[in-house]
């Protein structure tokens, strides 16, 4: 006996000598991982700080998202290089030389200004190496340049998309030019003005100034007062940066001119409400400069999917603010070199000029929809120029928020045919942009405000729901034709409680409504366990280049006079959590009978609504109900263990086969409760019952046996205390994988 404990000892010591040489010294161990440098160079300090620490926190916080959910590269570890090019070009030069010349960074993220990217990409073309700006938008960027790439349309796609909505959306002919004299705000003037003139919009007017001179705010008041002695300017493009943009519209409304404006990405940060805030009026009275204002933006959450939803939810939570596009669009940088990465199937170390060329070529690789990377900003692919495959969204500002128009434009999907496109045209309902055929997206603000939740059964996992439910839009839209995706049974509006028109046009309407719904709850945390009831719906006929859900945070004030508090009836143990909403795309793939289809990848999709309601369990008292029975026979087993003499035998092996058969009838019971094909942290927890038990039940037979020879051999011993040990490791192993799964659970 003695020497087989001395060989499986000795077996123990090189099995874990063997485990640990693997783990120190393999190039495939999981403790020994190559480092992979990615590079992000932005204005860290200086006048545009705020700009460079949203880049940042963007590629940080999709970098924090990787390695939670164990995505990075095998055998790699990606680390961030952040480089101050304070925005100015020749920092963003000798930045650009640090970061290409030591051959330690695969590849650059940024930067933040078009004139710091110009100036940076020759060095990275001499030097092979890709960077990706998720910021800038000068045409000259990526335009003879093949190391460079842009994840957000460029200035000649935001100025083909302004104009046309000028004079397709907004119906208006003329326009007045007021840019800066930078290459960013130069580019946007020139290409506008040509675009402007092919769809038939009269130039009123044509504004520049210099922002790098030391007083730029004196030229703009001459402009100001120029464009108000000139007469009707038509709508005003603001080609230039945020701090000149909110000074130019100051300084009109303040001479009692609210004339219609509309800018580039510029505008449509919060660095430029933050500007405006600034100014007394704007503080006492939010939305006196910004309301009306219409800009656009690579990116707002409200009209993305639901991967921008959980990334503002993540971004609030970590950082205590609402995010940026520049953010979020810096988060889908990193997300896109991640995936180069991945794909590029890099050699690493002493392989870097090579491997600079793989990270090209697989960025290369993301051209069409189909292998495109669903970031938070939408579907990102590149087109021969290295520039995204995407359009813009515009937005109009009110009380100092960005909110989408109810007027956007998508492209028409691969291989859809458009009817009457000639007329279709004339009424502005497609458009021509960026060589790209683009149909008018109607957006829809719709709310849900909750009145009651009853006749909630958790393990049918099925509810009622009292609510309300209302619609803002402009236009012809029948809110009738609408499908609750998880009703029990077809769900009919009726007739609205309230409906009407706002003097903008505007048309909202209110019903009431009470159904039954179903919800696949998740019980791996049981009785730890979390869950969110969700009334869904989309349009039956409307697809999303037709019509886009956004969640309507600024409400229906006639609804609101007559909401009530949120009740939850007949569930006592459970508590409501706070409602939130988000829209977000459902997917199919059909040809639909059409032959044209029959050889592609033919993709439909829904833009789908959806309230979240999660509810939890109220207070501790369930969850200790539920455990009391393990409890009670885990003390059970270690009284008897512990307490009872060794020579108890009957009794200790009775109250033992008692707790076995309490266990089983428990068990039986969960299966009976919840009718769940995995397992719950309570079956974890009566499973632990049953190994305690049979443990146990050995050790009682050996301390017996000792017992009855009078003296305990060693061996025995051993074993005797290994298992009261056993018992233990144990019982803090399915405590500590309960706190995981519930860990695991609250977050999902």
């Amino acid at each position: 006996m003695k020497k087989i404990l001395i060989v499986i000892i000795f077996l123990l010591l090189m099995i874990g000598g063997a485990a640990g040489a693997f783990l120190r010294f393999h190039p495939l161990s999981p403790l020994k991982k190559e480092v992979i440098y990615i590079a992000l160079a932005g204005p860290m300090s200086g006048a545009e700080e705020a700009g460079g620490k949203a880049m940042l926190k963007g590629a940080e916080l999709y970098l924090e998202h990787l390695r939670e959910r164990g995505g990075e590269p095998a055998g790699k570890k990606i680390e961030l290089l952040v480089f101050d090019d304070k925005s100015n070009e020749h920092t963003a030069k000798k930045v650009a030389t640090e970061i290409a010349s030591p051959k330690k960074a695969l590849l650059v993220l940024g930067h933040d200004y078009s004139s710091a990217c110009i100036a940076a990409g020759e060095i990275y073309k001499q030097n092979e190496i890709c960077a990706m700006t998720a910021s800038a938008s000068a045409e000259a960027i990526t335009s003879d340049n093949e190391w460079y790439f842009r994840i957000i349309p460029g200035n000649i796609s935001q100025v083909n998309f302004i104009a046309n909505y000028i004079r397709k959306a907004l119906k208006s002919t003329s326009a007045t030019i007021i840019s800066d004299k930078d290459s960013y705000g130069s580019s946007l003037a020139e290409y506008f003005e040509i675009m402007a003139k092919k769809l038939g919009i009269d130039i009123k007017g044509k504004w520049g100034f210099d922002s790098s001179a030391q007083k730029p705010d004196t030229v703009l008041k001459k402009i100001a007062e120029s464009i108000d002695s000139a007469g009707d300017p038509g709508i005003l493009f603001l080609a230039m940066h945020f701090p000149e943009a909110a000074e130019t519209i100051r300084l009109l409304r303040d001479m009692g001119k609210k004339y219609p404006a509309i800018g580039p990405d510029s505008l449509s940060t919060g660095f430029f409400i933050e500007a405006l805030k600034k100014y007394p009026k704007e503080q006492s009275n939010p939305g006196y400069y910004s309301d009306g204002i219409l800009a656009i933006s690579p990116l707002l959450t409200d009209v993305a999917d639901k991967e921008a939803y959980f990334f503002r939810q993540s971004f609030i939570k970590k950082y205590r603010e609402e995010p940026s596009w520049i953010a979020g669009c810096y988060y889908d940088a990193m997300h896109v070199a991640v995936e180069a990465v991945k794909k590029a199937d890099i050699q690493g170390k002493g392989h870097i000029r090579s491997d600079r060329r793989k990270i090209r070529e697989a960025l290369k690789s993301f051209y069409n929809y189909e292998n495109a990377i669903r970031g938070v900003s939408g579907r990102i692919y590149f087109n021969a120029k290295g520039n995204v495959s995407r359009p813009p969204f515009i937005g109009f500002y009110e009380k100092q928020t960005l909110f989408p128009d109810f007027v956007q434009y998508q492209p028409v999907p691969e291989g859809e045919q458009v009817e009457d496109v000639f007329r279709k045209a004339l009424e502005g309902d497609i458009i021509l942009s960026d060589g790209k055929l683009m149909t008018q997206t109607r957006v829809v603000y719709a709310g849900i405000y909750m009145n009651e939740i009853s006749k909630l059964n958790t393990i049918h996992s099925s509810y009622t729901a009292d609510f309300y439910l209302w619609f803002r839009y402009k236009g012809d839209f029948d809110e009738t034709q609408i499908e609750f995706l998880n009703a029990v049974s077809p769900v009919e509006l009726g007739q609205p409680f309230i409906k009407g028109t706002d003097e903008k046009g505007i048309v909202f309407r209110a019903y009431r409504i009470k159904a039954d719904f179903k919800n696949d709850f998740d019980f791996h945390a049981y009785p730890f366990d979390r869950h969110t009831l969700k009334i869904r719906f989309r349009h039956i006929e409307m697809k999303k280049e037709q019509l886009i859900y956004v969640a309507d945070t600024l409400g229906l004030p006639q609804a609101k006079n007559m909401l009530e508090k949120t009740k939850l009836k007949d569930a006592d143990d459970w508590q409501l959590g706070e409602l939130d909403f988000y829209q977000d795309t459902v997917e199919k793939v059909s040809t639909l009978g059409n032959p044209q289809f029959f050889d592609k990848h033919h993709l439909i999709s829904y833009s789908r609504f959806t309230a979240a309601i999660p509810i939890e369990r109220k207070g501790v008292v369930f969850v200790f109900k539920t455990f009391l029975p393990v409890i009670v026979m885990v003390m059970i087993i270690f009284g008897i263990l512990y307490l009872m003499p060794a020579d108890r035998l009957g009794i200790s092996l009775s109250v033992m086969a008692a707790v076995l058969t309490a266990n089983t009838v428990f068990h039986l019971k969960l299966f009976a409760d919840l009718p769940i094909a995995y397992m719950s942290a309570l079956e974890y927890a009566h499973l632990a019952v049953f190994i305690l038990a049979g443990i146990s039940v050995f050790i009682i037979l050996l301390s017996y046996a000792s017992h009855r020879k009078k003296e305990k051999d060693k061996i025995e011993k051993v074993m005797i205390c290994a298992g009261q040990f056993i018992n233990f490791a144990i019982i803090l192993s399915v405590s500590t994988l309960q706190i995981y799964i519930c860990h695991i659970s609250q977050r999902i």
